[in-house]
């Protein structure tokens, strides 16, 4: 990862990692010796931050990134794993395989728009995307406060998610 000052509180930034994967003898399911390599995070994006009393800050980026919401109960990974990548178990790949993501904050509060395509295998692939808005509020202290809508609008699993305030 990398990132690369332009002045006036901008930044440009991105980032590139490659993931191994392995399973050594028969997992248990009873496939043996699976090992799978790809592209783990492949991003860019463009970061402002006011340097005034505001806090107004501006966020976006688009590429495979990893992508959740607070601790990630509703939203957190976007790549499936299992046997034909060879990581069954210990489940390592995190990344959405798209990810457009926009965010503005200003002092304590947070809104983030979303565009997801899940990084499936093979085996897992349905088309699935997700979009959709977060919104934070995170003072100093112990009090959090958050909300996310989230839209399905393409998915194979024959099921439609129209949106759902959480």
């Amino acid at each position: 990862a990398a990132t690369y000052a332009v002045g006036s509180g901008a930044s440009l930034y991105g980032g590139y990692s490659w993931m191994g994967t392995a399973t050594r003898g028969t997992d248990n399911a009873g496939n043996g010796d699976t090992w799978h390599g790809d592209n783990e995070q492949l991003y860019g994006g463009l970061k402002w931050q006011d340097a005034s009393a505001s806090g107004l800050g501006v966020d976006v980026s688009y590429g495979q990134q990893d992508f959740g919401v607070g601790k990630g109960m509703l939203l957190s990974k976007g790549a499936s794993n299992g046997v034909q990548r060879g990581a069954n178990q210990i489940g390592p790949r995190a990344a959405w395989a798209n990810a457009a993501l926009a965010t503005v904050s200003v002092g304590d509060f947070k809104v983030q728009g979303f565009w997801l395509k899940p990084n499936d295998s093979s085996a897992a692939e349905t088309g699935t995307t997700l979009d959709g808005i977060n919104v934070e509020w995170n003072p100093p202290g112990t009090v959090r406060l958050g909300a996310i809508w989230i839209h399905v609008p393409d998915s194979e699993m024959g099921f439609s998610v129209r949106g759902k305030l959480v």
